[in-house]
């Protein structure tokens, strides 16, 4: 009721006249929330609607992430043919970092837009990027090679145990 917005600083300042049995138009509907100075909880475009998509994206990502993590040594593992690897364990960092690039550029063109996606390209930050990636791709192809002498359950013990490690 106008009585608990009151109570609550969110009257409006002036609201719609409307007859007691008169059906809601939409145009009543849009006057009433500028009144109350409230965005459309339903529009697509509203800040609440933005928000939640954003936070949605940012949960998938984390999910994706951790997944594909926390599963890959068991499925590098599996690729053993009588305890050795029948490739060469830098054609999966290799594709991997393929599959993670052409991933993210799809995430940026739907997220930011073309504009935003011209900004991966300005050559200082990606500089930058491109070494700590490059760091990245080393630890990848070392971690594949220590997977080499460990089962895949074994590998994910002691990688897990060095956040023990680390946190103490």
């Amino acid at each position: 009721s106008i009585s608990t917005l009151a109570c609550c600083g969110l009257a409006p300042r002036e609201a719609p006249a409307m007859a007691s049995n008169a059906p809601l138009k939409a145009a009543d509907a849009e006057q009433g929330r500028a009144a109350m100075n409230v965005a459309d909880p339903v529009s697509p475009s509203s800040p609440r609607a933005a928000a939640v998509a954003a936070m949605i994206t940012k949960f998938g990502l984390l999910g994706f992430f951790t997944f594909s993590r926390a599963i890959h040594p068991l499925i590098i593992d599996k690729t053993k043919e009588n305890g050795k690897y029948p490739h060469e364990p830098v054609t999966i960092v290799f594709m991997s970092s393929i599959v993670i690039f052409v991933f993210m550029q799809l995430m940026t063109l739907m997220q930011g837009g073309l504009e935003q996606w011209k900004q991966i390209w300005n050559p200082k930050p990606m500089m930058v990027f491109s070494l700590i990636g490059f760091v990245y791709a080393i630890g990848d192809w070392l971690e594949l090679k220590s997977l080499g002498g460990l089962s895949g359950p074994m590998y994910q013990v002691l990688s897990q145990s060095k956040l023990m490690i680390t946190a103490a």
